[in-house]
């Protein structure tokens, strides 16, 4: 009687663990496995999108973006991914980050765009914080038709250089956007501004300080309505324009959106390709050299797969570059919407690709917006996941095989 009795005990126990197991397999989110790696920071029924991140000389990571669509927002992690601080800024509109880095004296420059009304019209703007993300000065710059800022960069002579779009107003109320380069004082006052651009849409998303003193400026650049180059310019360090260049390829549309400068006077761009009815189709990579001669370049895509690179950092000692973006994969078969998945690539520095990861592919939505390295040799990635309607703002850490590094678990 005992033996039967056992039997069955060990059958029903059996049966059940295997439903336990099945239940987890079936149910249990990937969210499971982000919160052991990477960190998620939203609050719940909250959107949070981190658009920039930074890396500190203690490992400390600084991410910005906004929260609810309509306030700026800034938080910082110390190197185990611990929020140490947040602060939002909200004004009588719609306010947003596109861009941080850490400034000299230890505390914080971002720059986005600000507006006073919720009809979309505002000013580029630009907020220095301390190191406990305290204000301690912001400034306007623009017409009040959509300005932004989308990068900043702080000058070795002092100071910062800024670049974004601006609106510029054409005849019967019609507008054009121009490409956009400010260079301010370390308070936010104006040494020199230029614009540069055609008849259309034209934009600066990324600037960097040359060797030489000068900048470098990459964006995209519309030579008939839809019709995009990618558009590199150079400028000295008075705001002089030394050269500029158009890239195009034939039956794309080319967008850049980070540039790496290298020690050997070349420079690294990279983007995204898009078909001639604007859906996505390759990451894109371009090698220059300091007068703007065009190398190599290389898309990365395939029938199935298409990427848009977002940033770019090259990796000590292994002559290789690390990209971060996201895959867009077609929803519906006629694939007229997209979902995306944080990504990042690893290429020799002539393109080749090495490898290639995606993360968090279960979710409805993700992506990588920007990468750093930190002083440890490995990389922090920042930018935001979507389950279902939830966004939030994530950070995830990898070496440079891209294996990801967990953060202790001491989040409390």
């Amino acid at each position: 009687m005992h033996f039967i009795f056992d039997y069955w005990k060990r059958i029903i126990i059996t049966a059940v663990i295997s439903l336990l197991i099945a239940f987890a397999l079936i149910i249990v989110p990937d969210n499971w496995l982000y919160d052991m790696s990477g960190v998620s920071y939203g609050e719940e029924e909250r959107v949070e999108r981190f658009y920039s991140g930074t890396v500190t000389e203690d490992l400390s990571i600084i991410m910005a973006g906004s929260i609810e669509d309509n306030k700026a927002y800034i938080l910082k992690a110390n190197s185990k991914g611990k929020k140490e601080w947040d602060r939002s800024f909200s004004s009588a509109g719609k306010i947003k980050f596109n861009s941080v880095i850490g400034a000299s004296d230890g505390g914080f420059v971002l720059v986005g765009e600000e507006s006073n009304s919720k009809n979309d019209k505002g000013d580029a703007y630009i907020l220095k914080v301390d190191f406990q993300g305290k204000k301690e000065w912001a400034k306007k710059f623009g017409e009040k038709y959509k300005d932004s800022f989308y990068s900043v960069e702080e000058v070795s002579t002092g100071g910062f250089i800024l670049a974004g779009g601006i609106r510029v107003p054409t005849d019967d109320d019609n507008f054009n956007q121009q490409a956009y380069v400010v260079r301010v004082d370390s308070k936010g006052n104006v040494k020199w501004s230029k614009i540069f651009g055609g008849e259309y849409y034209d934009q600066f998303n990324n600037v960097k300080e040359t060797p030489d003193g000068g900048f470098i400026l990459v964006g995209h650049y519309e030579e008939a309505y839809l019709e995009k180059s990618g558009y590199l310019v150079k400028l000295d360090s008075e705001g002089k324009q030394e050269w500029t260049k158009k890239i195009k390829e034939k039956d794309y549309n080319i967008k850049f959106n980070s540039v790496l400068v290298k020690n050997n006077n070349e420079f690294i761009i990279v983007g995204e390709a898009k078909s001639s009815d604007n859906k996505p189709y390759a990451g894109y990579i371009l090698s220059i050299n300091q007068v703007g001669t065009k190398q190599w370049s290389r898309y990365y895509h395939s029938e199935e797969d298409l990427y848009t690179f977002t940033d770019i950092v090259s990796i000590d000692n292994q002559n290789a570059l690390m990209i971060s973006g996201y895959e867009s994969i077609p929803v519906g078969m006629e694939a007229k919407e997209y979902r995306h998945t944080a990504f990042i690539l690893k290429v020799e520095n002539d393109g080749k690709e090495l490898w290639s990861k995606t993360f968090r592919g279960s979710y409805r939505d993700g992506r990588f917006n920007s990468i750093n390295k930190t002083r440890d040799g490995d990389f922090i990635l920042v930018g935001w996941i979507q389950d279902y309607s939830e966004i939030d703002g994530y950070l995830l850490k990898v070496d440079s095989e891209g294996k990801e590094i967990k953060f202790k678990r001491d989040q409390k």
